[in-house]
């Protein structure tokens, strides 16, 4: 299976999403009959940003949505942030701003966590500085989309900022 994403990465990269997905699926396939399960939950996002890139929103969001509860009983909480993160870039891609908001400030929320819990004090000052940039572009969004009556008229390059 790692053969196989890792195949599926590079066309990826190329811009061949088509053979990225089939490449994919094998992998998730394979990963799934071999029992593991971490692995093709993780090649799920592969596949989802594909979708998302695609603006297959709704396929998108079925994919993670399915993947969400495996990853908020795991113990990969990096893998939950990133879940999460991925639901918000959909929404926010698909105009759903307050559903993409509430996404980014779970997601947050995990970061927070993991920086209490995990880093020490010397990394804690730049990880909070940066969640706190991150924050400050979500407070921007929630007050441009406010501002627009809840949408945004120029969507594309609001998340191309956003995503930088």
């Amino acid at each position: 299976p790692a053969v196989l994403s890792n195949l599926g990465v590079a066309c990826q990269l190329e811009g061949r999403w088509d053979e990225a997905l089939d490449l994919y699926e094998r992998a998730k396939s394979e990963s799934v009959k071999i029992g593991n399960n971490v692995n093709a939950a993780a090649v799920s996002f592969n596949i989802a940003e594909i979708l998302i890139d695609r603006g297959e929103w709704e396929s998108a969001e079925a994919l993670l949505k399915e993947s969400l509860p495996f990853w908020k009983a795991s113990k990969y909480t990096f893998y939950l942030a990133q879940c999460l993160l991925m639901q918000g870039r959909m929404q926010l891609g698909s105009g759903r701003i307050d559903e993409a908001l509430e996404h980014f400030d779970k997601f947050m929320d995990i970061c927070r966590m993991q920086t209490h819990r995990r880093l020490v004090k010397h990394v804690q000052g730049p990880a909070r500085g940066a969640a706190g940039k991150f924050l400050g572009k979500l407070d921007t969004l929630g007050f441009t989309t406010a501002q627009c009556g809840g949408g945004l008229p120029d969507l594309d390059v609001s998340q191309a900022d956003f995503l930088q």
